[in-house]
């Protein structure tokens, strides 16, 4: 007999500017716990060359691919974990609509997006795009809000590693993970989710405990809101002392809020 944890996938979707190389650690921590896990990489980060630029929609629609191909993979299909980080709580939220457990059983399907655990991640409703929630922040840099139609957004400069990287004391280090990060379609953050999977689907809203990209107060105000709409069945794991991008650099911490999501 099988055992749980060989019956799911975890599906790490990145935040914006992001590769897939520093997800790697919590891949790997994931897979050391026992379980199968992936990163997808996103349409919309890339180095210019993807034109036009990709929109959050066309993201979900990949990341939907993504899932559906673990869900359906006709010799060892697995249950999936969603679990997104930053910019990546849009296009995954929109990549689950039909795949909650109840509609894949609906459809006679056995496998299911059975989780999502938003990591240092924005937690959108319906109708909310990402841009829309920036212009009422005054968190977030100018260029960031007004954007580039049809374009994309400037690179991360060196010096803002500090902030995303707060929490990493090795500048060899820090500038390492910067050096990973990339273009970003300006477009994308004008995609407006249509589904908010979390409010069928187990739940789990990781906060870094020292973010300062999205700010813990606002962490906290979208967790609260998603509480209040589900009756309390999201849940809530503070990393304490981590950054935006911790689960780069603090995996095993990241890897057990992540299962947790598989605990009643």
């Amino acid at each position: 007999m099988s055992s749980p944890s060989s019956n799911v996938h975890f599906l790490l979707v990145p935040g914006s500017f992001s590769t897939p190389p520093p997800y790697n650690a919590l891949v790997t921590a994931l897979t050391q716990a026992g379980f199968s896990a992936s990163v997808i990489p996103l349409l919309s980060a890339n180095d210019g060359t993807h034109l036009p630029p990709a929109t959050m929609e066309e993201d979900a629609a990949s990341i939907r691919a993504a899932i559906l191909s673990i869900l359906d993979h006709p010799t060892s299909p697995r249950n999936v974990v969603v679990v997104p980080h930053s910019y990546g709580g849009f296009p995954a939220s929109e990549a689950c609509l039909g795949l909650t457990p109840s509609a894949r059983a609906a459809s006679g399907k056995t496998t299911s997006v059975i989780g999502l655990v938003y990591i240092g991640s924005f937690l959108p409703v319906e109708g909310e795009c990402l841009r829309d929630i920036m212009s009422r922040s005054e968190t977030f840099p100018p260029d960031l809000q007004i954007g580039n139609p049809g374009g994309y957004l400037p690179p991360i400069p060196a010096e803002f590693a500090s902030v995303i990287l707060n929490d990493v004391k090795d500048p060899v280090e820090a500038a390492r993970l910067h050096a990973t990060m990339t273009l970003h379609s300006s477009d994308s953050y004008n995609g407006k989710v249509g589904y908010a999977p979390w409010k069928e689907v187990k739940t789990v809203v990781v906060t870094p405990g020292e973010d300062l990209v999205i700010p813990v107060e606002m962490q906290e105000e979208m967790y609260e809101r998603a509480k209040a709409a589900t009756g309390g069945k999201v849940k809530k794991w503070v990393v304490e002392g981590a950054g935006h991008c911790a689960a780069w650099t603090r995996p095993e911490d990241f890897a057990r809020a992540t299962i947790s999501v598989l605990q009643d």
